[in-house]
């Protein structure tokens, strides 16, 4: 399970064996072309090392060049060495969608990267697409969503780089912040607010005070009821799902009041009456199926059940508001009738445990 409480202890990067075979392909391409680029690993990878956790999600931010320019670099690379190659992918970039960059992804010695350049935006509020220009890494982390997720380790130093000057801080902490000013961070992709929710409840860190103010801010709440794609609601909530505490996560998406945004409730107001109390039962049942589980154990209910049963804790008393079907929808492929039945079964537990 996940850590709990304040003041992590906070270690240095320890790459595996296989990591440090990746970095050093990739410095040798660097050096094979005589190329003017530093590599730095960004973000949730550096933050789960530093925690003293694993992770294979190994992003790779460029100061001077393209994510695809540097692949295709790094495969004639391993070509010209006899090394058998696969493919890059690029996923274009998707202002509208606040999906700022491009990323090129690849395979290295069997190992996943994703490949992308720092950014740093001109940035006007009411220009729908910002200018994209090479940022220096300092610029890059105050534009990333958390200071916990800024962090970078420069792969051609061997070194952790905290550019906000607060990351690690928080880390050490345990607070979950924006680089700047939240408002100003929401609104470059307002989906950062569900990230801010989901790392806390992940981690068990605090949310600093001036996130929740700008969550219910009108223009974020606009932004986020019209930028964001029903797909990254999506992989967000079920990454809350499988965390340590739906709850929290609940909890913090009420204090909020976005709940209504990320279920597309059809209410007049945000702070409707009736999502107000159906908010208030939705915490409650799905603290009781937490407590329950804790009580119980949980191994003989896979992640997929698991996910299912929480969902349905949290959605079994705004079945009443409508449409809610419609985002079990999207969090399922084609798995409704299982979440349907999921409410009686829970009552069943709940019975059974009291």
């Amino acid at each position: 399970g996940d850590d709990e409480g304040m003041k992590m202890e906070i270690g240095e990067v320890r790459c595996t064996p296989k990591e440090r075979e990746v970095f050093d392909t990739l410095l040798e391409a660097v050096e094979h072309f005589k190329l003017e680029v530093t590599l730095r690993v960004a973000g949730g990878w550096v933050r789960d090392k530093l925690l003293g956790r694993e992770s294979d999600d190994i992003d790779i931010a460029l100061d001077t060049m393209l994510g695809k320019e540097f692949a295709e670099k790094v495969n004639q690379y391993l070509e010209a060495k006899g090394v058998e190659t696969k493919g890059i992918g690029v996923i274009q970039s998707n202002p509208e969608q606040s999906k700022h960059l491009e990323t090129a992804t690849m395979r290295v010695r069997d190992v996943w990267l994703d490949l992308v350049n720092l950014r740093s935006e001109n940035y006007s509020e009411d220009s729908r697409i910002p200018e994209m220009e090479f940022g220096t890494a300092k610029d890059d982390a105050y534009r990333r969503d958390l200071t916990i997720n800024a962090l970078f380790y420069n792969i051609n130093e061997k070194k952790v780089e905290d550019f906000t000057e607060r990351g690690i801080e928080d880390l050490k902490r345990g607070v979950v912040r924006t680089p700047l000013p939240p408002r100003t961070t929401f609104l470059d992709d307002p989906l950062r607010i569900l990230r801010a929710i989901r790392f806390a409840a992940r981690f068990g860190f605090d949310v600093d005070s001036e996130i929740g103010a700008s969550a219910s801010d009108p223009d974020v709440q606009h932004a986020l009821k019209n930028k964001v794609s029903r797909e990254r609601f999506g992989k967000e909530v079920l990454g809350m799902l499988k965390g340590r505490s739906p709850a929290d996560a609940l909890a913090l998406m009420l204090a909020f009041k976005i709940s209504p945004i990320v279920l597309q409730v059809a209410t007049q107001s945000v702070v409707d009456t009736v999502t107000e109390s159906a908010d208030a039962l939705s915490l409650y049942t799905t603290r009781c199926v937490e407590e329950v589980l804790e009580e119980i154990g949980s191994d003989w209910l896979d992640e997929e059940n698991k996910i299912w049963l929480y969902l349905a804790a949290w959605l079994q008393p705004l079945g009443k508001l409508g449409n809610v079907d419609g985002f079990a929808g999207y969090m399922a492929s084609g798995g409704i009738p299982a979440f349907l039945a999921w409410p009686a079964v829970l009552f069943e537990i709940l019975a059974g445990a009291a």
